[in-house]
């Protein structure tokens, strides 16, 4: 009897556990499809992304190439050093993977990359953090989906 109750246990627990992952899959994917539209050629659509593919093509081969972790932008934008309040992660990831692509992508082609791996990751975020709250794993599949 004690080994009935825990493989219905062991059963029950594990396809909870597969719904969730097809949860987080069907989130992954449907995030992936959302940013089709960025696939084509030319730089994406929208606000801040040109300044951020301008920032990148600026401070990958000047300052991370150069190993200088301080001085981003000198003189550049309006005067300013805009990563003082953006950051630079952004920029030193999409070099982490041109880098990684030993330098087959562009800086806009990593760019690209970069964006898309970071929007597909937001439901896996949302996800951990909806588990992390004390939420079924159900409601961490919907709020990843949802997000």
């Amino acid at each position: 009897m004690l080994l009935g109750k825990n493989t219905s246990e062991l059963t029950r627990l594990s396809a909870s556990r597969v719904a969730e992952l097809l949860g987080f899959g069907f989130a992954v994917v449907l995030a992936i499809w959302l940013t089709w539209g960025i696939w084509s050629v030319g730089p994406p659509v929208g606000d801040d992304t040109v300044a951020h593919i301008i920032r990148a093509e600026y401070a990958i081969p000047r300052f991370v190439f150069n190993g200088r972790l301080d001085g981003w932008q000198p003189s550049f934008a309006l005067g300013y050093q805009q990563h003082l309040f953006i950051g630079p992660m952004f920029t030193w990831t999409v070099a982490l993977v041109q880098g990684l692509s030993l330098g087959t992508l562009s800086i806009l082609e990593a760019f690209k990359v970069t964006v898309v791996f970071f929007f597909a990751a937001l439901p896996l975020a949302a996800g951990y953090l909806a588990r992390s709250f004390g939420l079924t794993r159900t409601a961490s599949s919907v709020a990843a989906v949802l997000s």
